[in-house]
């Protein structure tokens, strides 16, 4: 069932009547083991709401999915490796077929022994519809039709980022790894599509009218076939800019004469002849780690470094590592910033550490569980701190200053006796030898929140006389809440008048009566104590709000 605190919160904002604006809170719905709210993903997609995200725990789930047409986000707690959905090899992973636009979200599985006799899509199906399918693994998934890994068909255009897809067959041929088919035009972007079968494109198959963007993808050792790494037939038109295209056999790109097809390519690593030397395309061997073993990073002499446009490019690669400027490397690439790489990784400088999230922005609840982000390609070890005061001072994480062998930790955030603005949290990473080989921390801070003023919150036009409800939510504090103190300002925290004291902590007072007079700076706070009156939470609103007749 959905979190009880959201329906409590939507039963008094509509119980205080018509006169003021029902906020609608979207609901986070928990998937996982038996302690959770929900042990199915579907059972909580069925459940969600416009705007609510469906969490999904650690684990695999034996289950084929729908949105049905829900502008929902479905989401892993800690990434496509350790959360599996499974087709048993008689199902498909995930449908789209409800009119799904880009709202509707998929982030961080793997869909994996996804089956569909006799039908498109042994992974995804996507049909006349264009979600957003990012952060995803699609392996080792069959369709008896088109789009092992994922079908597009009928104007069906998602959106598909940092996605790894592999290992995919297509039973008629069209598409192994990913089949376009009828107007969709799908947008592909830091993608590795590699190990698939197909006799129509056994990367990519483009059918009737269809016309994706691939950027910054690698298109590689696809199982040969008559066709090889991209099929366009039928007045298909795909543009591919900063992408690699290599070991597909017998060909990288095949465009059927059939209905004037054709490709737009920039910028991009193509192992056939006719494109090298215009545009951009080179043809020389972009030097992966192991592409054997599908390990596409580039070596730190491969052509394909500082040889991208940044125009219209993504600033981060696969791993979410930033695009940036090798000193090694010459720029020989184009755009306003001419040293992004090809393919969907951004080749890493030894010892580079970089820290995901949290980067700042962000308001984390006070005494959650947080899963701090990080990528390194050479540390193998790990240490981190966080900071309240803007990195004057660091607190370990965990405390005892442990290594942690990682990429990725499940924080206890604290819970400070106010909102904290200005945290920071540092990432260091070590070798096998315990030597520093690079470190990062966020770029800007975030927010540790312990209560939360919801309203009013800056923007708005009270009437004087009126009643407008003031609401607030409280997240973990260090003791219990035993009074609750609200008070307002009229000159942006000069001066603060009381409006009450409260025994209970609701998160909501229906009270207030707006204070006769003007002003344009205005704020209410809100102050939490516990038995001994110690402060243990308070918050302000974000901005002034107005007061007049």
């Amino acid at each position: 069932m959905k979190n009880a605190s959201l329906l409590l919160k939507l039963f008094l904002n509509m119980s205080l009547g018509c006169l003021f604006t029902v906020t609608a809170y979207a609901a986070t719905l928990e998937v996982g083991p038996l302690s959770y709210p929900y042990t199915s993903i579907q059972a909580a997609i069925n459940d969600a709401d416009t705007g609510d995200t469906v969490l999904v725990h650690d684990g695999t789930y034996v289950e084929s999915i729908n949105f049905s047409g829900k502008a929902i986000t479905v989401k892993s707690a800690k990434g496509a490796a350790s959360t599996i959905i499974d087709g048993n090899s008689s199902f498909r992973g995930v449908t789209f077929n409800s009119g799904e636009g880009s709202g509707s979200i998929l982030d961080g599985f793997t869909i994996t022994n996804g089956f569909s006799p006799g039908e498109a899509g042994g992974g995804i199906q996507c049909w006349e519809s264009s979600p957003t399918i990012a952060n995803c693994t699609i392996s080792g998934n069959r369709a008896g039709y088109n789009g092992g890994g994922i079908s597009c068909y009928s104007t069906a255009s998602p959106i598909i980022t940092n996605c790894t897809i592999s290992e995919n067959i297509s039973g008629d041929g069209w598409g192994g790894g990913i089949s376009c088919g009828y107007g969709s035009s799908p947008t592909i972007t830091n993608c590795t599509i590699s190990g698939n079968q197909g006799s129509y494109g056994s990367g990519i198959s483009c059918d009737t009218s269809c016309s994706p963007t691939i950027t910054n993808c690698t298109i590689s050792g696809n199982v040969p076939n008559s066709t090889g790494g991209i099929f366009i037939y039928s007045s298909s038109s795909p543009s591919v800019k900063n992408t690699i295209l290599w070991g597909n056999a017998p060909n990288e790109i095949y465009i059927s004469d059939i209905e004037g097809s054709s490709i737009t390519l920039t910028h991009s690593n193509v192992d056939q002849d006719g494109y090298a030397g215009s545009n951009g395309n080179i043809r020389q061997d972009p030097l992966f780690v192991d592409p054997t073993n599908d390990d596409f990073p580039l070596q730190p002499t491969s052509p394909c470094i500082d040889a991208a446009t940044s125009d219209g490019a993504p600033s981060t690669d696969i791993e979410g590592f930033p695009r940036y400027d090798d000193p090694l490397a010459p720029n020989t690439g184009g755009g306003t910033y001419p040293y992004y790489d090809m393919g969907a990784y951004e080749h890493q400088a030894a010892g580079f550490v970089t820290l995901f999230s949290p980067n700042g922005a962000e308001a984390i609840p006070s005494g959650s569980n947080y899963p701090i982000r990080w990528g390194s390609r050479d540390a193998v070890k790990f240490k981190l701190w966080y900071s309240v005061d803007n990195g004057l001072t660091w607190t370990p994480i965990p405390k005892t200053g442990d290594f942690i062998q990682d990429t990725i930790y499940d924080w206890q955030v604290p819970k400070p006796t106010a909102n904290k603005k200005k945290c920071l949290v540092r990432v260091k990473g070590f070798d096998d030898k315990g030597k520093r080989v690079g470190a990062d921390k966020s770029d800007a801070t975030f927010t540790i929140e312990v209560v939360k003023l919801t309203s009013p919150n800056g923007g708005e036009n009270l009437t004087s006389g009126s009643n407008p409800p003031i609401t607030w939510e409280t997240n973990a504090t260090k003791s219990p809440v035993t009074k609750v103190i609200l008070s307002y300002t009229l000159n942006n925290g000069i001066k603060w008048k009381p409006i009450d004291t409260l025994s209970e902590n609701l998160g909501v007072y229906s009270d207030w009566i707006v204070p006769i007079g003007s002003s344009l700076n205005c704020k209410v706070k809100v102050v939490l104590k516990n038995a001994s009156g110690t402060v243990i939470g308070s918050d302000v609103s974000d901005g002034v709000f107005a007061i007049g007749p």
